[in-house]
């Protein structure tokens, strides 16, 4: 019974926000600016589509900096260590997944996909821009420890 008895409250919040349309814009820019900010700090880049309206909405996929190669292609003498190949992807996404909620507290979903691991961050009224920056942050260095290979057990 509890979401039935907090729609009221919740209504009341979000026109003091300014109502929908402005929840909307806030969340629609913020998942844009958030997403840029971390494909800039992760030095990737963020899911869209030429016409830029897959990220018409309240959330961007970000693809973090972990390399994969796959098993059909030989690994160069150029290759470095911290490459993976395509068949780990999912074993990665999970140990990501799991020591983000077990060791920082947050949730963030990521699929690995087209020879990448994506992840989503949604925007939110009770969301800025700094969360953003953290969020980027701590993927970084979970990329880092997974290149590094000592964390992982694949």
């Amino acid at each position: 019974m509890s979401p039935y008895l907090c729609i009221t409250e919740a209504l009341e919040f979000r026109g003091r926000l300014g109502g929908e349309a402005q929840v909307q814009q806030y969340c629609f820019g913020l998942a844009r600016r958030g997403g840029k900010l971390m494909a800039e700090v992760l030095n990737t880049e963020v899911m869209d589509n030429k016409s830029s309206t897959l990220s018409e909405c309240c959330f961007a996929m970000v693809r973090l900096p972990v390399q994969f190669v796959s098993q059909q292609q030989p690994r160069s003498e150029t290759a470095r260590d911290g490459v993976f190949d395509t068949k780990d992807g999912p074993k990665i996404v999970k140990w990501i997944m799991t020591t983000l909620k077990d060791k920082h507290n947050t949730w963030k979903p990521a699929n690995f996909y087209c020879g990448a691991i994506w992840v989503r961050v949604s925007a939110q009224v009770y969301l800025d821009i700094q969360d953003f920056e953290w969020a980027a942050r701590v993927l970084k260095e979970l990329c880092r420890q997974a290149q590094d290979g000592r964390s992982l057990h694949l």
